[in-house]
């Protein structure tokens, strides 16, 4: 793909940018803030119910 390297490292320049925007307010920087928390609480719940699967 022509311009696949450098497109990427833009794609993830914005990307980036707009986490850099996130936290220029404070109700969104709240909400950055929480992702990992909730990404967390997702992650343990996902191999609890993988184990009951697997158990059954």
């Amino acid at each position: 793909m022509p311009a696949g390297i450098v497109m990427s490292l833009v794609c993830l320049l914005f990307f980036v940018f707009v986490l850099i925007l996130l936290t220029l307010e404070k109700d969104t920087r709240q909400a950055l803030l929480a992702v990992p928390i909730w990404f967390t609480m997702l992650l343990i719940g996902y191999q609890i119910s993988k184990k009951r699967k697997a158990s059954c």
